[in-house]
């Protein structure tokens, strides 16, 4: 019973910490080398925060793509 507790405790350690590396991946990918400066500069926990302030604000903007002829021209 121990052993299987054990065991359990074991796998879901590994599944969150899992979770948690894919999500800051993601974000480094997103983000990119700026990630990486705020988070060394506040924490990875205020640069996760910030982030998400900007995206959310970001998504607030009526923003569209250009066309490629529009691409071109710039």
């Amino acid at each position: 019973m121990t052993i299987v507790l054990i065991i359990v405790l074991v796998l879901v350690v590994i599944v969150v910490g899992g979770a948690l590396f894919a999500r800051q991946t993601a974000q480094k990918r997103q983000f990119g080398p700026e990630y990486d400066q705020l988070a060394s500069e506040v924490g990875p926990r205020r640069a996760k925060a910030e982030f998400a302030k900007r995206q959310k604000r970001v998504d607030g903007l009526d923003l569209k793509q250009l066309s490629p002829e529009q691409r071109a021209a710039y």
